[in-house]
């Protein structure tokens, strides 16, 4: 899964844009909860699939990092709020830039 995941940001990088697959996959995180405006409550329990596709696409993500600047993986990420979770753009843009870490990022 990890080579499809990062055949999917290699087609982001080229079109600003998620595709349907990468956008099903990420679908199966909570990625909602992740850049959510309310309190986390609860830890969800996850099934093995969704683990693997936690694992493959954090695998995929820390070599997108190490390839980008750090403006590519904001404008990522960025994306993924907007295309995924459905924020606005300047909703995402205030609490991506809010929480990135300088020593990660």
């Amino acid at each position: 899964m990890t080579d499809e995941v990062s055949s999917e940001l290699a087609i982001f990088d080229e079109t600003g844009k998620i595709t349907p697959t990468l956008a099903a996959i990420l679908n199966q995180m909570n990625l909602k909860q992740l850049f959510s405006l309310e309190p986390r409550t609860a830890i969800t329990a996850r099934d093995s699939l969704v683990c693997s596709s936690c694992s493959s696409i954090i695998d995929s993500v820390v070599k997108y990092i190490r390839n980008h600047s750090r403006e590519e993986v904001f404008d990522l990420i960025t994306s993924l709020c907007v295309q995924i979770v459905s924020y606005n753009e300047e909703v995402c843009t205030g609490l991506i830039g809010l929480n990135m870490v300088s020593g990660f990022l």
